[in-house]
């Protein structure tokens, strides 16, 4: 596949959106340690040392609450195939997606993507978050300090071109027959945003 044939689908009803007018960014829980417990049989609490290779996995750092605290903490249980984003840190702007993890909660350093999938299809999403163009766009952002922070209303400003959900879903059909589909949507990012600077000096 090359990127000439990729552009073929590209058609002129895309439209330049933010990030938040797609999915919104929600925070994770500012859990106290004296809640935690050592024994690694409790509920993980997933934290920015978690993104790792675009997927969250566990390690021997991880902090656990007793089963019996879920019922307190419900809205910030991870599900199967969640995308999460690294808010602070060395990791901060890294994307990762919850795979066979079971219950896990996500701390206050670590946002979860609301998405509308009626609007963005989530394997686009997940291939859009992972790129350069995106990662650089938080690099270049983030609050300077001692700890480099990020806010989900920095991240939802994030511009990119969105085609309809039926050609996100070929556009995600084709890269996933590729072998670099993050590269990939950089390409198409990069190539609209000629298309949209051309279209200004118009």
């Amino acid at each position: 596949m090359k990127v000439k044939d990729i552009y073929q689908i590209m058609v002129e009803d895309w439209k330049w959106v933010r990030l938040g007018e797609v999915c919104k960014v929600e925070v994770g829980f500012p859990f106290k340690s004296q809640e935690f417990i050592e024994d690694d049989d409790g509920i993980p609490i997933i934290d920015i040392e978690n993104f790792e290779d675009k997927r969250i996995i566990l390690n021997e750092t991880n902090s656990y609450l007793p089963d019996n605290k879920i019922q307190f903490y419900e809205d910030f249980i991870t599900n199967e195939n969640d995308i999460l984003i690294s808010l602070s840190g060395a990791t901060i702007g890294k994307v990762g997606i919850v795979k066979d993890m079971g219950i896990a909660l996500f701390n206050q350093r670590v946002g979860r993507f609301n998405i509308n999938t009626n609007q963005i299809n989530k394997t686009f999403l997940f291939f859009l978050l992972n790129s350069n163009e995106f990662y650089n766009f938080v690099l270049n952002r983030f609050a300077t300090s001692s700890q480099p922070n990020i806010s989900p209303s920095v991240i939802e400003s994030f511009e990119f071109p969105l085609p309809p959900l039926p050609e996100q879903k070929i556009i995600v059909f084709l890269l996933q027959m590729i072998g670099n589909p993050i590269k990939m949507i950089d390409k198409i990012i990069k190539r609209y945003k000629r298309i949209k600077q051309g279209f200004k000096q118009d």
